[in-house]
């Protein structure tokens, strides 16, 4: 799942884009992906994070900070 997150939301690849790129991913993991999308998505970020972290990089993600559903401005000034 995390290679058409990555694909999809990061390169703005379409499915027939990722598909011929990645031929070991087929149209009915894609079809998995975008029907529980948001739930995968809610965890793409904590995973990003965690392995940021084994790596020794401080990182907070936008749930960790309470600003899921804020403005971009609101983003922009949060300091850690």
């Amino acid at each position: 799942m995390w290679d058409i997150y990555v694909c999809h939301e990061v390169r703005g690849m379409t499915p027939d884009e990722i598909v011929a790129a990645y031929p070991a991913i087929t149209l009915a993991a894609m079809a998995y992906y975008w029907d529980d999308k948001d739930a995968i998505d809610q965890h793409v970020p904590n995973a990003v994070a965690d392995g940021l972290r084994l790596c020794g990089v401080d990182v907070t993600t936008t749930a960790e900070a309470g600003l899921q559903g804020v403005s971009d401005e609101e983003h922009l000034v949060y300091e850690h």
